[in-house]
């Protein structure tokens, strides 16, 4: 009687478990795409495969944004370049953004972009990131470089960010008239954050550095279906200060990968339906 007694109590607290962790049931995988609603075409950049998001005319993250798989808005040139650009159709404004195909895991990932053809909009976000969609426990393991005013044109125009914020996101400004390289390496304890501006042309790429910054992690990152973004939105507003279309080019993106183990079925890894069956054996 006693043991039936202790097998509800274990069911009952499970079933609790359950309820209160019902978000947690998605797990991700290294196949986790967009959502199904937000996924356009596909493109090829840089030797990888990349999924066009499309919100179909309706808003949505970041920001309030319309987003687009329109040519008029993602498209890769006769020379390899991936041109991102917000654009006006019927009264509104269409954002960019493409994601890669296949998480990569820890790393070393680079991206080349090139002068603006304009001036830096004050109302305009350009994300270089890594995120995971359906891991909103571990805050979607989101690793950035954005460069914006964030509305206000006396600001300084980029920044490195972990989030959660691990510490206040590291600002500085980069010259924005001329090619750059801003990368980060992902390892299991540490993010480490760089740019630089480049002062010659493919292959050699000679540079001088702009800024670096070395996040050390309170918990280990984990990889799992992170994977690389790019896009380019409209921060707290509808359409550009300028109300003109905002293009940004790259002309590179480079992973090179780290031999690290990922830490072994950590805990806080598990989705419900595995720490229920941990609960229940106890």
């Amino acid at each position: 009687m006693n043991a039936s007694r202790k097998h509800i109590h274990l069911l009952v607290w499970a079933l609790f478990f359950l309820l209160m962790n019902r978000p947690l049931t998605v797990k991700s995988s290294p196949d986790t795409i967009y959502p199904l609603h937000l996924v356009g075409d596909s493109i090829q950049f840089a030797g990888y495969q990349w999924y066009v998001k499309d919100s179909h005319e309706k808003r949505t993250g970041p920001g309030t944004n319309l987003f687009s798989s329109n040519q008029e808005n993602v498209w890769v040139d006769s020379t390899g370049r991936l041109h991102l650009r917000i654009t006006q159709r019927n009264d509104n404004w269409y954002c960019p953004e493409i994601q890669l195909m296949k998480s990569l895991g820890y790393g070393k990932y680079s991206f080349t972009m090139e002068a603006l053809p304009q001036e830096l909009d004050k109302d305009v976000v350009i994300g270089l990131f890594l995120y995971d969609h359906a891991d909103s426990l571990h805050h979607h393991n989101e690793v950035d470089v954005e460069i914006s005013h964030w509305g206000k044109a006396e600001n300084q125009n980029s920044q490195f960010v972990m989030q959660p914020f691990e510490d206040k996101a590291h600002r500085f400004n980069s010259n924005l008239t001329g090619r750059n390289e801003f990368s980060f390496e992902v390892y299991k304890n540490k993010i480490h954050f760089e740019a630089k501006e480049l002062t010659d042309s493919v292959p050699t790429k000679k540079s001088k550095p702009i800024d670096n910054h070395t996040f050390r992690l309170k918990h280990p990152f984990h990889p799992v279906a992170e994977k690389v973004c790019l896009n380019v939105w409209l921060f707290k507003a509808i359409e550009p200060a300028s109300l003109k279309s905002f293009e940004v080019i790259f002309s590179g993106f480079n992973f090179t990968p780290f031999n690290i183990s990922p830490p072994k079925n950590p805990d806080n890894k598990k989705s419900a339906a595995e720490r229920i069956k941990d609960l229940i054996r106890k």
